[in-house]
């Protein structure tokens, strides 16, 4: 029963890890194709550009309020809290291996 115990959080740690690491990659995929369509480098219909913004809104929805102005500070924040989170947990869970 240990061991299985063992390989379970083993497996959610490094699921864990993934799943935040991925988040963390598509905020900044969203945010560089953002900015080029600030730029008018493509266009705000394109499909790429429709599929990272339908992921990622739900992740920065509660960082919204984080606005200087006209710029949008929340997809920075949600970096820095879900790298907070997937260290703490990670740590969390490494406690009980």
């Amino acid at each position: 029963m240990d061991q299985l115990l063992h390989i379970g959080l083993i497996f959610l740690i490094q699921f864990i890890g993934t799943l935040l690491s991925l988040m963390f990659w598509a905020l900044l995929i969203w945010v560089i194709l953002s900015w080029l369509v600030l730029f008018r480098a493509m266009r705000p219909d394109n499909p790429g550009f429709q599929l990272f913004t339908q992921t990622v809104q739900p992740i920065i929805a509660p960082f919204r309020w984080a606005r200087i102005g006209m710029i949008d500070l929340s997809p920075l924040l949600a970096i820095w809290v879900y790298d907070f989170l997937r260290g703490v947990s990670i740590e969390f869970l490494q406690q009980f291996l």
